[in-house]
């Protein structure tokens, strides 16, 4: 945050009139706030919804105390306050400095109490800006299995803003914010926090007759549990046996990496196998040489492997233990018996407590309005075990839970590694799905970027932890961003907060000028022997109608003799 440099000139440009009171203001929160060249500070009052429409519709506050109280930071220590924060910008001559803390100021705005006090001029007027997003994080593998099945059963979404980091796999769909709106759709589920939702079965395929001998001349002797697995892959081969053991062990031993997948890749590639200090294989930097520079051959080799391991047909073991078919549909109808919170099967913990206290948004729009409650996962953990918030709880993301069918071409992008294998890629270019890549996590982030148009549009008048928040504030047609002479003349000092307007423009000039030449004395050692330090305090206070006493004239006297 700043202070404008030409701040004072701005102010004298039109007639302005910038007091030592004010000086000494910025002065004390330039680290903290923004303050415009005119002399406007930028200040937040954080609220209920219920108050913050009124103040907007109304332009009137009515305080309980003797001033209307900001921060200079629209989250901060008023987090708790509100879930809404009206945003203003006032002149710094009628600020008071109530309180700094570490990163920001409070102010008071001094008010009549109990009365309604006309503060329309500062309200501004909301900015359309875009940060909110649908995710759903996925692999290549589930991908596969949402594109052999007919879409994804029940998925689970995470909304939240664009810069908050979160990831649930390798692959990050950007989903359509219209497919999924509340609003629209009464399906279309969205809470206020990770609701532990309902997951779907397991999927898995059963092994041909012949995988166990495949395998066993294949990986002999490669990996910890490759004899094992062997076992598995013969007795599991029917559907009177099959279970998900054998298809989940086989993908751990290609992706672990101790598995031995990657050292049988890398003898047939000839990839040297790195040897620690100690004389131990070091499996882990192998398994990311071949991840960083051989993954879409890598991935190749896998999915050729699985192929010839495994028959195509997705299955799941129903609630008796019963083999059956994994179709999409038939799974969301499984799974829509525990719709709603708490049904994950997970009890117990933090996690758990704030999912039970999630509410369900009816709308994108009540989602927006409370954007304040999204945190990264460190913070909003951290307020949620302190018990620093009001009513809804703290969190990274809203959980999106449609209770229907999902198609993949309801996703508007995807943000996938640089090393992806083809056929992944296949199966969103078929769609027209918009692709960007990552090399690390930072670079993840930064592809949200690319997707502006999936974003969600809200007012940037409301902020939390950092991140702007939904109002929908009105603007008096005569405000403050009006600087002509006339606006500021309307702007008298019987209004709370008004900007005082000279009553004469000749006489502010000379006030500011006699301003400028008293600076020049402090500046300027010699200037202030020779010269008297004139009385532009006193001569602002007359131009602009402000209370004045016996010691405004006796200091201005002082001064013209040279006594101070």
């Amino acid at each position: 945050m700043a202070v404008a440099k030409t701040g004072l000139k701005g102010l004298l440009d039109f007639g302005g009139y910038l007091s030592d009171k004010a000086r000494v203001l910025i002065d004390e929160i330039s680290d903290f706030a923004d303050v415009d060249e005119n002399g406007l500070v930028s200040v937040f009052h954080r609220t209920s919804k219920s108050n913050a429409d009124k103040i907007r519709k109304s332009g009137n506050f009515t305080p309980k105390e003797d001033g209307i109280f900001f921060s200079t930071k629209p989250d901060g220590q008023t987090s708790g306050y509100g879930d809404e924060v009206v945003e203003l910008k006032i002149p710094a001559d009628k600020l008071e400095l109530d309180d700094l803390f570490d990163g920001e100021a409070h102010l008071k705005l001094p008010a009549k109490r109990n009365k309604p006090n006309d503060i329309s001029p500062f309200i501004q007027e909301p900015v359309d800006v875009k940060d909110l997003m649908f995710l759903h994080g996925t692999s290549p593998e589930k991908l596969g299995l949402f594109n052999d099945i007919g879409g994804l059963p029940m998925p689970s979404m995470a909304v939240t803003q664009k810069d908050i980091p979160f990831s649930w796999g390798d692959i990050d769909l950007i989903g359509k914010p219209e497919n999924f709106n509340p609003a629209t759709n009464s399906l279309n589920d969205l809470y206020s926090a990770d609701a532990y939702t309902v997951r779907g079965k397991e999927p898995f395929k059963i092994p041909n007759k012949d995988a166990w001998e495949k395998f066993s001349n294949e990986f002999e002797g490669f990996g910890e549990n490759s004899a094992y697995l062997t076992h598995k892959l013969a007795n599991s081969s029917s559907k009177v046996d099959a279970n998900p053991e054998a298809y989940r062990m086989m993908d751990d031993f290609f992706n672990h990496r101790a598995g031995g997948g990657y050292k049988k890749f890398a003898k047939e590639n000839g990839i040297e196998i790195p040897i620690g200090e100690d004389g131990r294989q070091r499996l882990v930097d192998l398994k990311y040489n071949i991840l960083d520079n051989y993954g879409e051959d890598y991935s190749r080799w896998v999915n050729s492997k699985m192929d010839s391991y495994f028959k195509p047909e997705n299955y799941y073991l129903n609630d008796k233990n019963k083999i059956k078919l994994y179709d999409a549909d038939e799974m969301t109808r499984l799974m829509k018996k525990s719709r709603g919170k708490g049904t994950e099967g997970v009890t117990g913990g933090e996690g758990y407590e704030r999912a039970m206290e999630a509410s369900k948004f009816k709308s994108l729009s009540q989602a927006k309005q409370n954007k304040g409650l999204l945190f990264e996962k460190k913070i909003a953990d951290q307020k949620y075990s302190e018990m620093n918030y009001q009513d809804l709880p703290p969190t990274s993301y809203f959980e999106s839970k449609p209770a229907r069918t999902v198609g993949i071409d309801e996703f508007g992008g995807a943000i996938v590694p640089e090393n992806i294998d083809a056929k992944t890629l296949k199966i969103l270019e078929d769609r027209g799905i918009p692709i960007e890549m990552y090399t690390d996590e930072v670079s993840r982030l930064k592809a949200r970027e690319k997707f502006q148009s999936q974003m969600f549009t809200k007012p940037a008048a409301t902020m939390g932890a950092g991140i702007l928040g939904a109002i929908a504030a009105s603007q008096s047609k005569k405000s403050y961003a009006d600087y002509s002479p006339s606006n500021l003349a309307r702007l008298r000092n019987d209004d709370v907060g008004g900007y005082q307007a000279a009553q004469s423009p000749q006489l502010a000039s000379a006030a500011g000028l006699m301003g400028q030449i008293n600076e020049r004395g402090v500046d300027d050692p010699l200037m202030g022997m020779v010269s008297p330090r004139l009385p532009s305090e006193l001569m602002n206070k007359i131009v602009y109608n402000d209370k004045r006493g016996v010691a405004d004239y006796l200091k201005a006297a002082a001064g013209l003799l040279g006594f101070y």
